[in-house]
């Protein structure tokens, strides 16, 4: 049960969601300021139980941003306002999660769970399967995908296959960050500069495809041993409900994902309130298909009311740093930012050397890929010598933000991991996968060089 503070933390979180969405559809200052409001004591009522890193992160970013804005002669209502600044990325970040409830009572994952069973018969197959799974099933799930999957997939026979499990988990997760709309990373790209989730979505699917491709390859073992994964013979009658049942989720998601596509066409919203919505009312109407709506709301109920408030540090940090970026570019950051990025130049390859280098390292010391991210968008965007980079740069940043998650052992991904498996945060990141995020850093920069340079797309 959550204790009164949780619960109060909970109910703000989804009235974020909830007035933004009112304020895209029906635009007034009322909504403005509630939404806003609702972000700023979002923060207040977090601040006690936060610790750590993160907690220093946000103490420090709201105090100079404060500052900043005081010394730069600003007043309350802009002070108030900035606060306001990634409601959008926060409504992505609450409404999504509901994507995972109908995946979760329509027993989809059960139907995986025997197809694995069934067809798995050795240590390739395992590694394919595995990393292509969690780069499917974290499009809906997100980083939920990680437990369901880790718990589903690391029983008594396949331990012997513990370590591919961890790489194949983490590789697929990251990979799906390079052109899932349903990503935070992609919101922020999206909402700071003049590109669209369709222009980004071509270049994202080409990179990671080649990196699943990639991690297949430095797996792959001669010998096609069976090294603990045993099939599963019995229960034959279950096995085309169980192929319907994925053929079933591998449709809808198609199905989610085109109708995307379609309205962010057609339509003068951004992507990040198509996502929104579309994510609410698909899963709405998938329960209803599956003739579970009273489940739905049992899981509704769970999700936003146990699952999320745990996200609490994601949350806040999103809010802080949307706060902060609002108040820096009141300052002289923006010259020096340009003075900077006049040294390093626009060539495509020393630029994503600089940009991805500098968020990797930073978050290898701690520093959230939140806060470089979006600095570095509020920054970058509004340099004119990237006019016609934009597109670049925002591969470049979710690219940064991928290897970040991968490597870091103070990101939520490996952290997570390491939770799940005993291992420490450094072995499931950087130790395990520093040459396969070093490899996937060679592919962008190739996509990159060979887009603008040679195929003169980019």
């Amino acid at each position: 049960m959550l204790n009164k503070p949780e619960m109060i933390r909970a109910l703000i979180t989804v009235l974020i969601a909830f007035t933004y969405l009112l304020y895209v559809f029906v635009p007034n200052d009322f909504l403005l300021i509630a939404f806003t409001f609702f972000c700023l004591l979002l923060i207040i009522t977090s601040l006690s139980s936060l610790k750590g890193i993160p907690a220093l992160t946000i103490v420090l970013l709201l105090i100079a941003g404060t500052w900043i804005h005081i010394s730069q002669d600003g007043d309350f209502k802009g002070w108030f306002l900035a606060f306001g600044e990634n409601a959008s990325i926060l409504t992505l970040f609450i409404t999504v999660p509901i994507l995972s409830i109908p995946v979760r009572i329509g027993y989809y994952l059960d139907a995986l769970d025997d197809f694995y069973k069934r067809r798995i018969n050795n240590a390739n197959q395992f590694y394919f399967m595995s990393s292509s799974t969690s780069f499917l099933f974290s499009v809906l799930l997100n980083l939920g995908s990680l437990p369901l999957l880790y718990q589903m997939l690391n029983t008594e026979q396949n331990k012997a296959l513990s370590g591919k499990l961890r790489k194949a988990l983490l590789r697929g997760y990251v990979l799906a960050v390079m052109w899932s709309p349903y990503f935070i990373s992609m919101a922020l790209v999206i909402s700071y500069f003049d590109v669209s989730w369709a222009q980004i979505f071509p270049f994202g699917v080409i990179i990671a495809l080649t990196g699943l491709a990639v991690g297949y390859g430095m797996e792959r073992e001669r010998k096609k041993e069976h090294n603990g994964v045993q099939q599963d013979v019995t229960f034959e009658n279950t096995r085309n409900n169980g192929a319907n049942k994925l053929k079933q989720l591998i449709a809808t998601g198609l199905a989610i994902t085109a109708s995307i596509f379609i309205i962010e066409f057609y339509s003068e919203l951004s992507v990040i309130v198509v996502v929104s919505v579309t994510a609410v009312c698909a899963a709405v109407i998938w329960s209803l298909f599956l003739r579970k709506i009273k489940p739905f709301f049992g899981e509704f109920k769970n999700t936003y009311f146990t699952s999320l408030p745990n996200m609490k540090v994601e949350l806040v940090l999103f809010a802080t740093a949307g706060f902060f970026g609002a108040v820096i570019v009141q300052t002289d950051f923006k010259q020096w930012m340009d003075q900077f990025f006049s040294l390093v130049g626009t060539n495509i390859i020393i630029l994503a050397v600089v940009i991805i280098g500098i968020v990797v390292l930073l978050s290898m010391v701690g520093v959230h890929s939140i806060v470089t991210v979006t600095l570095m968008a509020v920054s970058l965007s509004e340099l004119p010598q990237f006019e016609q980079s934009h597109l670049a740069i925002a591969i470049m940043l979710l690219t940064s933000w991928s290897l970040a998650s991968i490597l870091s052992p103070f990101s939520g991904l490996t952290l997570l991991t390491s939770s799940l498996t005993n291992r420490s945060s450094f072995q499931v990141g950087m130790k395990e996968n520093w040459v396969f995020a070093l490899i996937l850093f060679v592919i962008v920069v190739i996509v990159l060089a060979i887009s603008r340079y040679v195929l003169g797309i980019l």
